[in-house]
């Protein structure tokens, strides 16, 4: 027996997150419209609530209907969240899960069924999120029914079963999330997106539009920690040792650019005891960074405008993985200068392409001649993403470490 109810949830306030507006725009199921999903959603929802009733509706059960998105009532909102939380209250009741249910035409073990339900709800939650630009919070446990369905259907002689209703399983890189494996055990790629860009390549393009990097990344908070360690992501680990050797009596931290708090993280288990203080603009990544409990205070900001800080009030700052989006280097170089007492240190990454092009060295050089800061080192190129974004080419950074003036 397992909780539906978590996954049920999550679902009910994507669906209530979607505009109206939306419901023509594409989804990750290839012949679904946004509008075409809520429809189906609000079918498989009272199938599988008449499911775990062990009951059968009227003239038997059927194999469901495509998703249609001009069937859709009125309160399309209101009435997929009742369904949803009917069913969770039939699957609720142990005799749900025992014996045998009907479910689209057929007659197969309760527990069967019940898994299925509970892929089905994650899975339409993943399609939600990606179509509707949401971010989606579902945690191992939530997700738990919904890897055993994926094993079910992933083991030798299964090709049949998946029928129609699922792709073949897609591999996923080691280290992935939970939710990606899922995602992928139904024959979906984890990557797609929208408007039809891989992640991969989004990343390499680096854009530095304040809205478009919020929303990628909250949209990929859930899985990014999973993903970054997939592709062998070196930097935060760097910089951490790196704020440790050259600051050792350092009593804060501001890591511009916190993201889901992997540097804090990495400053704690080598054992930094000061404050850390965490500024983002994905507000599902510093709900993630809060969670992690490295951080001891955290700020939703664009740090493409004045950091909300005052001057020399930090012992060190650092920024992992973020310079890409931010491309007047001189002017947040300037700025982490002015947070950092003097005597602190600024540790930052490049990514190797961007080095040249951004004029770094010169900004270097521009702030050691006026007395803003002495570099104390500039590595690179170096390691940084070995494996690439998931597949692309092996990206390098330079690692750039200052004291202040």
């Amino acid at each position: 027996m397992h909780d539906l109810r978590p996954a049920a949830r999550e679902l009910t306030r994507l669906v209530d997150g979607v505009r109206d507006d939306q419901l023509g725009d594409p989804t990750p199921c290839t012949q679904y419209t946004l509008g075409d999903l809520l429809q189906h959603v609000r079918g498989l929802a009272e199938a599988f609530t008449l499911a775990g009733r062990k009951e059968q509706p009227a003239g038997g059960s059927q194999p469901p209907p495509q998703g249609d998105a001009s069937l859709l009532p009125e309160d399309w909102r209101g009435e997929i969240a009742q369904w949803l939380e009917r069913l969770v209250e039939a699957w609720a009741d142990p005799t749900a899960w025992e014996g045998n249910a009907w479910i689209a035409g057929f007659e197969a073990p309760a527990s069967a069924v019940g898994v299925t339900a509970a892929n089905e709800l994650a899975v339409h939650g993943w399609d939600m999120a990606r179509a509707s630009g949401q971010p989606i919070a579902l945690d191992d446990a939530a997700l738990a029914p919904a890897r055993e369905f994926v094993a079910m259907m992933s083991g030798p002689g299964s090709e049949d079963s998946r029928g129609d209703a699922f792709g073949p399983a897609l591999p996923v890189p080691a280290g992935a999330s939970a939710l990606d494996e899922v995602v992928a055990g139904n024959g979906r790629d984890p990557s797609w997106a929208a408007d039809g860009v891989p992640r991969g390549d989004w990343l390499d393009q680096g854009p530095s539009d304040a809205r478009e990097v919020a929303d990628w990344y909250d949209e990929w908070a859930q899985s990014y920690d999973g993903d970054l360690a997939s592709w062998s992501y070196r930097a935060p680990t760097v910089v951490a040792e790196a704020v440790v050797a050259r600051c050792p009596g350092a009593g804060s931290v501001l890591d511009v650019g916190c993201g889901t708090g992997l540097v804090g993280r990495a400053l704690r288990e080598r054992g930094f005891e000061g404050r850390i203080l965490g500024l983002d603009i994905s507000q599902a990544s510093l709900e993630i960074a809060q969670q992690s409990g490295a951080y001891d205070s955290l700020e939703h900001a664009d740090l493409q405008q004045r950091l909300a800080v005052e001057d020399d009030s930090v012992d060190a700052v650092v920024c992992v993985g973020v310079m890409t989006y931010l491309p007047e280097v001189e002017a947040v170089w300037r700025e982490f200068a002015r947070v950092a007492r003097p005597g602190g240190v600024v540790v930052a990454t490049q990514r190797e392409d961007l080095w040249q092009p951004r004029e770094c060295q010169a900004v270097v050089d521009r702030l050691q001649d006026e007395g803003v800061w002495t570099p104390l080192e500039i590595t690179g190129p170096a390691p940084y993403l070995p494996e690439g974004y998931g597949g692309t080419p092996e990206v390098g950074c330079y690692y750039l470490t200052a004291v202040v003036s």
